[in-house]
């Protein structure tokens, strides 16, 4: 939860966005726990999520399906279009490639690279 803690001490809003293709792997409702949990032990912070869906078109659809409100879907065209306009219907964010992201699990030092990140970030 540093990520949460910290966008809760800075008031900045972070995108937790999942590992690649995560949606494969484990499919939507893990992620939306992650969300719930940080949300509960920290309610003051600001966080949105994307779920990385790689190319796979049904697992996009069963994220937005349950909730998640940001989808990373990287197919082909009619059908990231279909799912672009679906993503729109259920108010959630749609992005076609893979954000700049930060692993704090990958990190000898996760606060210090959340907080670096976010100053590195900020106008």
């Amino acid at each position: 939860m540093t990520a949460a803690r910290i966008s809760a001490e800075t008031e900045t809003p972070l995108l937790l966005v999942s590992s690649p293709d995560a949606a494969a792997q484990g499919g939507c409702l893990w992620f939306l726990e992650i969300l719930r949990q940080a949300n509960a032990e920290v309610p003051a912070a600001r966080l949105a999520m994307a779920l990385d869906c790689g190319d796979a078109a049904g697992f996009a659809l069963e994220a937005l399906d349950c909730g998640i409100t940001g989808v990373i879907y990287r197919g082909e065209d009619p059908v990231r279009t279909k799912l672009g306009q679906l993503a729109e219907l259920h108010g959630a964010s749609f992005l076609t490639e893979r954000p700049r992201t930060l692993f704090l699990d990958e990190q000898p030092d996760p606060e210090a690279a959340c907080r670096a990140w976010i100053k590195m970030e900020s106008p």
